[in-house]
């Protein structure tokens, strides 16, 4: 709705939440947000970041997208391939599924 700092603000208590809860199917799903905001807000690089950071957690506890969160994420992938040639769309993903989760969780740099 065009509030996307506030967004921000918001996913990221979210996730400081759930990592102290330790409910790794929850921090999936605010990584994705984060990804989508990123996204919305010319943040390419960033967002192929956080979708594989998010992709390595699911991944690591055996949990798919839900179905009411795929759309919008399967959305938020294929505009991050267009916007973003190959080779830096998957450096992206890459160096998000190896950061460690505390790194992910204080905005770890990706160079955009």
């Amino acid at each position: 709705r065009g509030h996307n700092e506030r967004a921000v603000h918001l996913l990221d208590e979210s996730l400081a939440a759930h990592r102290d809860l330790g409910d790794q199917w929850r921090i999936a799903s605010v990584i994705e947000a984060l990804a989508e905001v990123a996204t919305m807000r010319g943040r390419a690089k960033h967002a192929a970041f956080l979708v594989g950071a998010a992709s390595a957690v699911r991944e690591a506890i055996g949990a798919p997208v839900p179905p009411c969160e795929a759309v919008e994420l399967d959305a938020c992938v294929a505009s991050l391939r267009k916007t973003l040639d190959r080779r830096i769309f998957t450096k992206a993903w890459e160096a998000g599924s190896k950061a460690p989760l505390h790194a992910v969780a204080e905005g770890y740099p990706v160079g955009a």
